[in-house]
């Protein structure tokens, strides 16, 4: 399912997530991945990090860049700065 994901931003260029996160977690990982028949994504994830001052967010963005191969700066945070439901736009 990222292989689809991945794949979808490279021919659009840009992807809106919406993204569940479970913060205090041993390690960063996706546990759950759908796009609907309208090619929209939707993730759970859970990352390390305390909810304090950002650092889970900060690991989710530090997590997405990685996984799908773009820098950092490509990633923003639109929605759910200090909420577990968050919507963010991943660009190349």
């Amino acid at each position: 399912m990222l292989n689809q994901a991945k794949k979808l931003l490279s021919e659009t260029g840009e992807l809106t997530i919406k993204v569940f996160v479970t913060p205090k977690s041993a390690k960063n990982e996706i546990v759950k991945l759908e796009i609907s028949p309208k090619q929209e994504i939707e993730i759970k994830a859970k990352i390390k990090g305390v909810p304090e001052k950002g650092k889970v967010n900060q690991n989710l963005i530090d997590f997405l860049a990685k996984e799908f191969k773009t820098a950092k700066s490509n990633i923003l945070l639109k929605y759910g700065q200090k909420n577990r439901h968050k919507t963010l736009i991943i660009s190349i």
